[in-house]
């Protein structure tokens, strides 16, 4: 089972329930074909699971300033 799949069952989501991009895209796909990663969202205090069409747009929100680790 996919981490979108297992995220979807837990929350009770329809798999093929359409929803817009959570990026910053206007792509509309079923959710079941999308990646969940978790964002955290303006005035938020923890993060919530977002739904991106693909893991380019998820990682095309990450800035350079919101990153850090080790090569």
């Amino acid at each position: 089972m996919t981490h979108t799949m297992a995220v979807l069952r837990a929350r009770q989501i329809p798999p093929r329930l359409v929803v817009e991009c959570a990026g910053e895209c206007t792509h509309t796909f079923p959710i079941s074909e999308g990646h969940a990663f978790p964002v955290l969202l303006p005035g938020a205090d923890r993060p919530v699971m977002g739904f991106f069409c693909s893991p380019y747009c998820y990682l095309a929100l990450l800035r350079p300033e919101n990153c850090c680790g080790r090569s």
